[in-house]
């Protein structure tokens, strides 16, 4: 699964910001040059960001955010350290 953040934006007064997202969206889906497709679009309401989530149809979250570590793996030079003595955290 392909996860797509959107952290910030700019754009100029001639640009409408629901336009430039539903772009963004689709770029997002079918455009990317690596051939990446991306599953999940995810973004806050902050900033003037309400001003494209209902038009571009983006569902409400329920508050609860799960973060998943797969596939991870930290080599060293004695080898590689176990799942089990990985930590993470989030700010």
């Amino acid at each position: 699964m392909n996860v797509a953040y959107l952290y910030y934006w700019a754009t100029g007064e001639e640009n409408n910001i629901t336009n430039l997202m539903q772009f963004v969206l689709h770029y997002a889906k079918d455009m990317c040059p690596d051939g990446t497709k991306f599953d999940v679009f995810n973004c806050l309401n902050i900033m003037d960001n309400m001003k494209f989530l209902d038009e571009c149809k983006f569902g409400v979250g329920d508050g609860i955010l799960n973060f998943y570590m797969y596939n991870y793996q930290i080599s060293t030079n004695r080898g590689v350290v176990p799942s089990e003595k990985v930590g993470t955290v989030l700010v």
